[in-house]
């Protein structure tokens, strides 16, 4: 089945073929529908599934978890086990919190939380990688390779002039789009809440050896800086 030919990627919900969900590490689960299969693999190392084997690879979120060095063989490893014709989805966020007013500056603890987690993590890990996944995408031996950066929101700021050239846009669009951005970042909210705690707490306290209480003190800041919506955060994905 190609994506392309089911609307608004529906077409996983509507396929009724059986498809494979593997992970870095091991996590449980609340419920497994009986259409997916969870596997647990190491992916720093090459694939074991069988060339062209999938009709679809989705992949998402893995800066953190893949080596530097891995992506360039990751990728070729994507090309091999999909199948002719078939598809890829690469989903990446950069941990750089970003002002859609320009108004973070390196005062806020938003700033000093993306410049500690960076430099905690770069030596090992390429946390720039969705900017460069179009070129390594097609050095891989992707075909149709297109990309688009969209602002993720930390709170319910956006209003949606994400998706389109404004130039494109119409009163309707706007207030199609606002309405659906707007909740994309209620949505958000909360996750962001947690992910700037549980996301950095091993890299500044491990790693960059930041006092609990100078780390406690710092996320707090920066939760609520990202619950402003005049600060407009949001992370590049």
């Amino acid at each position: 089945m190609n994506p392309e030919d089911v609307p608004n990627n529906l077409w996983l919900q509507v396929s009724q073929k059986h498809f494979r969900c593997f992970r870095a590490s091991r996590v449980s689960a609340r419920s497994v529908p009986s259409t997916r299969k969870k596997t647990v693999d190491d992916l720093n190392r090459r694939f074991t599934f069988p060339t062209n084997h999938f009709d679809f690879v989705h992949s998402r979120l893995l800066a953190t978890g893949l080596n530097r060095s891995r992506w360039p063989s990751y990728l070729r490893d994507v090309v091999r086990v999909l199948k002719p014709g078939g598809w890829a989805q690469m989903v990446e966020i950069y941990f750089n919190v970003q002002s859609d007013n320009g108004s973070i500056t390196d005062e806020h603890a938003l700033r000093k939380w993306s410049t500690k987690y960076l430099s905690a993590l770069e030596d090992k890990k390429d946390l720039r990688i969705g900017s460069k996944l179009r070129t390594l995408m097609a050095d891989a031996g992707f075909v149709e390779v297109d990309t688009k950066m969209i602002p993720l929101p930390l709170s319910a700021w956006s209003t949606g002039w994400f998706f389109k050239d404004p130039w494109e846009i119409t009163v309707t669009d706007s207030l199609i789009s606002d309405l659906r951005m707007k909740g994309i970042g209620e949505s958000n909210h909360e996750n962001a809440q947690q992910l700037l705690q549980s996301l950095a707490l091993y890299p500044l306290t491990q790693r960059l050896h930041m006092p609990p209480e100078v780390f406690t003190s710092l996320v707090a800041q920066a939760q609520r800086e990202a619950a402003d919506p005049t600060l407009k955060a949001y992370f590049p994905l």
